[in-house]
């Protein structure tokens, strides 16, 4: 590891770290598997140098580093080698997600801090207020079946990546412990409705806060920026792809939609729940 590269200095060595937990996590499968990952690792990579076949290499695995009596055990084995780099990937996710603004300029080209900022400099900053408030963007959200983790997955790479940022192992190893618990496949191919599920929990968890960061931002740093209600909307594809996918019909369309609205429902909810704790005065309360 190089400590001078940022991406070595705030993931790398920060993963290197978290993952030495998933040796004191008390679940067999994780106990047995881990310390044979690098060796299997080493072994799998210097074979296929030298054209060995994959079958080869596992055979010789077994036989010169972990000798079992079956078939099944051998099985069982690489099952476990599985989920262990299954729940590696969630947490270099995690760590990589928490590492974002150390590696990345939020202010920098490209940003509209930066935009700002040009634009103040050439006095245009009245005319961009202005062409703001009738601009206007669509991001259309997309899904493939492939790309998803599971919900709960998702809801655990969250709470890890704010663990890994207040910088607290214990949370990261009770997350862990969580997580090696956790299945992470799907058991059949997700379907449309699953699809739309996926992308809507990031429409309510990230989209929706973001959104309306983006407005303030606006608001408070651009003058003749009117509240544009148009700037950002979001298509969505899931649910709705009526193009000739055998699996989608006029229900799943329904379905989603009305998914859609209960998403949105929960997002005013949680801030009308906010705004009435502040909400305390004679005749407001």
């Amino acid at each position: 590891m190089n400590f001078d590269n940022p991406f070595d200095k705030h993931v790398t060595l920060t993963y290197h770290l978290y993952n030495s937990l998933f040796l004191t996590i008390p679940y067999k499968g994780i106990q047995t598997a881990g310390p044979y990952i690098p060796i299997l690792h080493k072994k799998s990579s210097e074979g296929l140098e030298n054209q060995i076949s994959p079958e080869e290499i596992i055979h010789s695995f077994f036989h010169d580093h972990y000798p079992v009596a079956s078939e099944n055990d051998k099985i069982d084995f690489l099952f476990r080698v599985v989920q262990y780099i299954e729940r590696q990937v969630v947490l270099f996710d995690a760590v990589e997600d928490a590492a974002f603004e150390k590696l990345h300029d939020p202010q920098g080209k490209g940003s509209l801090a930066f935009l700002i900022q040009e634009a103040k400099a050439e006095n245009l900053l009245e005319q961009l207020g202005h062409e703001l408030s009738r601009f206007g963007i669509r991001v259309v959200l997309t899904a493939h079946p492939t790309q998803f983790y599971p919900g709960h997955i998702l809801s655990i790479i969250t709470d890890m990546e704010q663990a890994i940022r207040k910088g607290s192992p214990s949370e990261v190893t009770t997350l862990l412990r969580q997580l090696g618990l956790t299945a992470m496949y799907r058991r059949s191919k997700p379907t449309p409705l699953e699809e739309a599920i996926s992308l809507i929990w990031y429409l309510e968890n990230i989209f929706y806060d973001v959104n309306a960061q983006i407005h303030t931002f606006l608001v408070e740093k651009v003058p003749n920026y009117t509240f544009n209600p148009h700037l950002i909307t979001t298509g969505f594809w899931p649910g709705g792809d009526r193009d000739g996918n055998p699996t989608v019909n006029s229900n799943t369309t329904i379905e989603t939609c009305k998914r859609l609205k209960e998403s949105i429902l929960r997002c005013y909810l949680k801030d009308i729940r906010a705004l009435k704790r502040k909400l305390t005065f004679p005749g407001v309360d």
